[in-house]
């Protein structure tokens, strides 16, 4: 609160360069270290049990213990990398066509995050920035908030129902989205 506009903007630049660093090595670990990781358990005879199985999803979680926490994180930021990519000059009615350095390395900023985010295969993360980026363009005033809306839920379909397939060819029911779903309503049935 106390900060002025360019300490503001030094503080958004420096969090969304984390969230991509974040990304960058959940995906590096995802495509490098799964492999090498499940050689080595393979190495000692090890193809069963929980760090097998787990690592065995294919899904980013590095540098969180989970998934769902990876995603949580990657929640946060990929909205506001976004906004960045968009954000235009005064003067000016294209976004950053100027600066197209800048705006080269933002797009790829805003595509490993949203990579890294696809990578972690959570339907809750997915769900919830479908949920308020529809939200967000249905408030909004100017525009025509319906076509953005509808591309926003088929975008949310289209991911949900590629999570859903990636997740469901699991032989253990503990890994399917089914068992996920059913678990959290049970949790939040108990909150209540």
């Amino acid at each position: 609160a106390s900060f002025n506009a360019q300490e503001k903007k030094t503080l958004l630049n420096i969090l969304i360069l984390s969230c991509v660093f974040v990304s960058f090595y959940a995906l590096r670990w995802l495509i490098v270290g799964l492999f090498s990781t499940l050689d080595y358990l393979r190495g000692f005879g090890i193809t069963e049990g929980f760090a097998f199985e787990y690592l065995s999803r294919g899904r980013a979680f590095v540098p969180f213990p989970t998934p769902s926490a990876l995603a949580g994180y990657l929640i946060l930021f990929a909205p506001l990398s976004a906004t960045l990519l968009l954000k235009t000059e005064k003067n000016c009615r294209l976004p950053l066509l100027k600066k197209t350095i800048i705006n080269s390395l933002l797009l790829l900023a805003v595509m490993l995050i949203y990579l890294a985010l696809l990578a972690t295969q959570s339907l809750g993360a997915v769900f919830s920035l479908s949920i308020a980026a529809a939200l967000f363009f249905f408030m909004r005033k100017k525009g025509s908030g319906k076509k953005i809306i509808l591309l926003t839920l088929s975008g949310f379909i289209l991911a949900s129902l590629t999570v859903f397939f990636l997740r469901s060819h699991s032989q253990l029911f503990f890994n399917t989205p089914l068992f996920s779903l059913t678990n959290r309503f049970s949790y939040w049935k108990e909150a209540i």
